[in-house]
This record gives C-alpha cells, sequence and structure tokens, in this order.
C-alpha cells in the first residue's frame, strides 16, 4: 500500500506543479495584462491631458472672439445710432436759428407792450451786431459763452432724440425747454451787454 500512497503521492505533486506552472503563466498573463493596460492608462491619461489642454484654449479663443464679436456689434451699433441723432440733429433748428427767432419775440413782444423806456433797438441792428460777434474769431467772453450755450442746446437736444430712439415720447414742455440754452445765453450780462440790449 505505501507504493500507491507514493506513487498517488508523486501524481499528485506532478499535477499541482503543473498546475502551479499553469498559475503562474496566468499570473504571467495577467500581468502582462496589468502593464499593457497601465501603458495604455499613461498612454490615455497623456491623450487625455492633451486634449483638455486644447479644449482649454479653444474654450479661451471662443470666448475671446465672442468678446472681441459683441464689441464690434456694440461699436456698430453706436455708430449707426450716433449717425443716426447725427442725421436727426442736421434737421433740426440750429443754435443761430434759435436765436434769431428769440431775438424776434423778444422784440415783437416789446412792441406790443409799447413801452416808451430805454432806446429802441431794431431787429436788423440787433441781428447784425450779433453776426458781427459771431464773425470775429479772436475768443472773447462772447464767443466762450456762446460755445458753451451751443454745447448746452446740442446735448439738451442730443437727449430728446436719443429718448425717442429709445421709444419714449418727447413732450411739449420738453420741447419748449430747448429753448432755455438760448434764452439763458441771451440773458448773461455779457451777452447782453455785447449785443447791447
Amino acid at each position: 500500500m505505501i507504493p500507491i500512497k507514493i506513487t498517488k503521492l508523486r501524481q499528485s505533486i506532478t499535477d499541482h506543479q503543473k498546475k502551479h506552472i499553469t498559475i503562474e503563466s496566468d499570473i504571467n498573463q495577467l500581468n502582462n495584462t496589468i502593464g499593457e493596460a497601465k501603458r495604455k492608462l499613461d498612454e490615455a491619461s497623456k491623450q487625455l491631458g492633451f486634449k483638455n489642454r486644447q479644449l482649454d484654449e479653444n474654450k479661451r479663443l471662443v470666448w475671446d472672439m465672442s468678446r472681441e464679436l459683441d464689441k464690434t456689434l456694440a461699436l456698430q451699433k453706436q455708430k449707426e445710432r450716433k449717425k443716426i441723432i447725427e442725421e436727426r440733429l442736421e434737421t433740426q433748428p440750429t443754435f443761430d436759428d434759435l436765436v434769431q427767432k428769440e431775438l424776434t419775440m423778444i422784440l415783437n413782444e416789446l412792441r406790443e407792450m409799447n413801452f416808451n423806456l430805454g432806446d429802441e433797438v431794431s431787429y436788423e441792428e440787433l441781428w447784425t451786431q450779433y453776426q458781427k460777434l459771431i464773425a470775429d474769431r479772436s475768443v472773447s467772453r462772447f464767443s466762450a459763452i456762446r460755445v458753451d450755450a451751443i454745447g448746452r442746446y446740442k446735448d439738451l437736444l442730443t437727449s430728446l432724440i436719443e429718448k425717442e430712439l429709445d421709444g419714449g415720447k418727447v413732450d411739449l414742455i420738453e420741447k419748449r425747454n430747448l429753448k432755455l440754452p438760448i434764452q439763458n445765453f441771451l440773458s448773461n450780462p455779457h451777452v447782453k451787454s455785447d449785443l447791447n440790449i
């Protein structure tokens, strides 16, 4: 019985050694597979990092181009709006047109009131004096006050045009208020002195 037991044990050892070789082979294959997977993972990680950097760069480029597009569109819209405002300003009475009307209106009102005070001033004399003062290109108190008043008139007129462009309505009081820079100009003591009014 011992020889059978020895034979069985030898057979068992041989079987286990073969199994051991098979297991080691499987382990080697799995280690190789793991190594290959790690190599592929490392390669995939590198590619993923590269693609993420490309994506970030592309996002930045799209963001920059979108901002540039927005700026360009806003600038274009602003230029178009400015052009519309300029065109509308050109169709409105000029500062000097309103000064002329205001001077005419003042003289007409004074004639209607029939005051016998001070010297009588004709429209022609007044308008000629005004034309002479604006034709003088030297810097004077009159010209500085006039430039300021023209700026105020243009600013007020521009704001009303913008209000209309934005869908608002310009009422009668706002239109009447366009005369205020002209009336303030004519009421200035230096202007009154220079025009002799």
